[in-house]
């Protein structure tokens, strides 16, 4: 099995590139999709974050906000590791098991692994590879404002919280740039994923 670590910072397209690897045959675990399911009221990860960050995070329904999360946790540092400590275990133990059963059925499996914070969360040293999409910032912030209706202050304090791409790309051993077309990306996309579905010296992966 090759895990192979797909990350961007915020605004980057790196969603993008996690379906469009997905049309082509890969496994893709999405660490943002696993995050929303352990924000369900069933969840322990739900109680522990109502207790630690009070009741105004929920809506109406009596959901998480998550953009309101997100907001008081990246105004303060503290908040922001301890939202952090509180669901980024939790994430990894719900992927570790999904990988887990994907190496039950197909032993040399290739898994995506959608991850945001990779680096930041120093988990990337097991991976086989690591693809990072790169965009300019000011096309990331224009992505965020326009897409995903963020404020130029919040997409600015989002941003700012990210380790800078210089020290990213340093770490990948692909730098996918996507400051264009999507189908430039695409392309991009190919060639990584053409050179690692050929190599056959590699560790096999099953653990992060």
């Amino acid at each position: 099995m090759k895990l192979i670590g797909l990350t961007g910072n915020i605004g980057s397209g790196k969603t993008t590139a996690a379906s469009y690897l997905e049309t082509k045959g890969y496994y893709v675990l999405s660490f943002d999709k696993l995050g929303k399911e352990l924000l369900l009221p069933s969840n322990a990860v739900f109680q522990r974050l109502v207790a630690t960050f009070g009741k105004e995070i929920l809506t109406e329904a009596g959901r998480i906000d998550r953009k309101k999360l997100a907001y008081i946790a990246f105004q303060n540092e503290e908040k922001y590791k301890l939202l952090n400590h509180i669901t980024h275990k939790a994430i990894t133990q719900r992927a570790q098991e999904q990988v887990a059963r994907i190496y039950e059925t197909v032993k040399d499996a290739i898994v995506i692994l959608d991850i945001p914070l990779l680096f930041e969360s120093k988990k990337y040293n097991t991976l086989n590879f690591i693809v990072f999409i790169s965009s300019k910032e000011e096309i990331r912030e224009e992505r965020l404002c326009s897409y995903r209706n963020f404020t130029v202050e919040e997409a600015r304090m989002r941003m700012k919280k990210q380790m800078q791409e210089e020290e990213k790309i340093k770490r990948a051993q692909f730098v996918v740039y996507n400051n264009t077309t999507k189908e430039a990306m695409y392309l991009q996309l190919d060639k990584a994923t053409a050179y690692f579905s050929a190599v056959n010296d590699c560790h096999n992966a099953l653990f992060f």
